[in-house]
């Protein structure tokens, strides 16, 4: 997987496609790509506030496993 990744960005360059999104990317040049059911705590971290989100579901864990 991660070498199929890589020979897509490789591609993509060759080509000047352009994306922001790596399946998006996989799909373009060919590659099967699975959606795999998650919560929603599997979120991507891009702003503050979602490092704020993530750092308060760490906590929350945290206290959860000392009970």
């Amino acid at each position: 997987m991660r070498a199929d990744l890589f020979d897509a960005h490789v591609a993509a360059d060759r080509e000047g496609f352009e994306t922001t999104d790596d399946v998006a990317l996989l799909e373009r040049f060919g590659y099967a790509v699975d959606v795999v059911p998650a919560t929603g705590e599997n979120f991507k971290v891009t702003l503050p506030s979602d490092r704020d989100l993530a750092e308060t579901i760490l906590r929350e864990r945290r206290t959860a496993v000392v009970r």
